[in-house]
Order: C-alpha cells, then sequence, then structure tokens
C-alpha cells in the first residue's frame, strides 16, 4: 500500500532558507531529538537533519509561545499552545538557545519575519 504525505510534509530539511534551525528535545508523549526548521511561519519536525520529508508540520499563527513555564525551573524549556489543539513542550540545550527559539517563535505566531 502506497501512502502518500501532504504536500507541506514534502519539504527536506535544510533545503529552504529558514528563520532557525537545529536539534531540540520535543515532548508530545514523551521527550525525544528531533530536528526542527521555522520557515514561513511554520515549524518542521524531522527525525534527523539528514531526512528527505519533514515527519510533522505546524502552521504557527495563532500559536500561543509559553516562557518560562511556569511549573518549571528549566529555564531552557518552553511550550507552543494552541486552543483545541493541546501543547507541545520543548527544551533546548541551554537558556540562551531556548531564547533564540522562542524569538523566532514569537514572531512566527504574530507573522513576522526575523530576517
Amino acid at each position: 500500500m502506497k501512502v502518500s504525505l501532504p504536500t507541506s510534509f514534502m519539504v527536506k530539511a535544510r533545503e529552504r532558507d529558514c528563520e532557525i534551525s537545529g536539534y531540540l528535545q520535543m515532548k508530545d508523549r514523551r521527550w525525544r531529538k528531533q530536528w526542527l526548521e521555522v520557515a514561513e511561519f511554520a515549524l518542521y519536525v524531522f527525525e534527523k537533519h539528514e531526512d528527505v520529508s519533514a515527519k510533522r508540520s505546524i502552521s504557527l499563527p495563532g500559536y500561543l509561545v509559553i516562557y518560562p513555564l511556569p511549573e518549571s525551573n528549566d529555564k531552557s524549556q518552553f511550550c507552543l499552545t494552541h486552543p483545541g489543539t493541546g501543547s507541545v513542550f520543548f527544551k533546548a540545550e541551554s537558556e540562551e538557545a531556548a531564547m533564540r527559539w522562542v524569538e523566532v517563535f514569537q514572531n512566527a505566531v504574530k507573522l513576522k519575519s526575523t530576517t
């Protein structure tokens, strides 16, 4: 059985200009290291930076960025949340890295480009 991916997933890692890209820990049910890219006001999620297609994409406008997390003292963690779709949690390697991702996410949810 052949499965075709929606067009939004048919994008290669590092194929386009990104606002930001890199590895973050991402939590849906459990923490997993993922390659993430923010481009064109969307978040593209890859297993690895070498992957041929994104396994998930999230259109960012309308999301709320929560940083710092009120229930955590870890300043490297932040969250994207949207009414009706739940929350996605992220953990960067450092507080400085988290702040850069948060800045890019905050601009993307408001349809602002940083480039």
